[in-house]
């Protein structure tokens, strides 16, 4: 989806939906440019997400979302080598996925442990490891086999 046909939809959007259904949208199709190698674009869209929910929470399913939308921005920017700035979005949508056993933390903990490797140095290689080894222990309790190669490799790296 080129960027002037993203505008129009988002502002036919503004229109028709809810203002938590568009951030949720944003998010989501932020995820969407991030898998397709356009991690710049997708940081446009996810940062006024996270901000949204973050500022104006309306009931517990808000919690979900911010967390979501922080998983999603931490993820663009690991993809961008920003790690510190990653780690500050993964770790309390961690927390959140943590506190609700929702099915996202073994990815939370995967990006996280991506972020410390990448941050280098003995310390933040070590912190890598017991990342991935919570991904892989959550990726097991939930029977995620397809996403185990992913994070037994972030563990070997690390």
């Amino acid at each position: 989806m080129c960027a002037k046909h993203t505008q129009l939809a988002l502002r036919l959007l503004q229109d028709v939906i809810a203002p938590k259904d568009r951030q949720r949208f944003s998010y989501r199709l932020a995820e969407v440019y991030r898998l397709s190698a356009q991690p710049e674009r997708a940081k446009t869209l996810a940062e006024p997400a996270v901000e949204w929910f973050v500022h104006v929470p309306e009931d517990g399913e808000d919690l979900v979302d911010t967390a979501e939308a922080r998983l999603v921005l931490g993820k663009i920017l690991v993809d961008l080598r920003e790690y510190q700035r990653a780690l500050a979005y993964l770790e309390p949508a961690a927390s959140a996925f943590e506190q609700g056993r929702h099915y996202l933390l073994g990815e939370a903990c995967l990006y996280i442990g991506k972020s410390y490797r990448g941050l280098g140095g003995q310390m933040f290689r070590q912190q890598a490891r017991e990342w991935a080894t919570r991904a892989i222990a959550e990726f097991q309790r939930l029977e995620l086999s397809h996403r185990l190669p992913e994070a037994q490799a972030e563990l070997s790296a690390g």
